[in-house]
């Protein structure tokens, strides 16, 4: 959830994010589902468990290459936030 957040620049948090949490909640809909559907066509009780064990992999190789793309990003330099005199 925090990937989110470094992913956009400060100015375009709030509608990306929007975006991003919108997907989410469509995913976390759609994910039990597809969890029952592997259920009932393939008859095993197993199915769900290797399709969440592959959604877990798919994770994981989306942050190594999120984290190489950043690597790739020009850095931003930092907000500060500085007191009105």
């Amino acid at each position: 959830m925090a990937l989110s957040a470094e992913a956009v620049s400060a100015g375009n948090r709030g509608p990306c994010l929007g975006a991003f949490y919108t997907w989410y909640y469509v995913g976390m809909t759609i994910s039990p589902m597809l969890a029952g559907w592997t259920r009932d066509v393939s008859g095993s009780a197993a199915a769900p468990i290797v399709m969440a064990a592959a959604m877990m992999l798919i994770v994981i190789i989306s942050v190594g290459i999120f984290r190489l793309l950043q690597k790739m990003w020009p850095i931003e330099a930092p907000v500060r936030i500085t007191a009105c005199e």
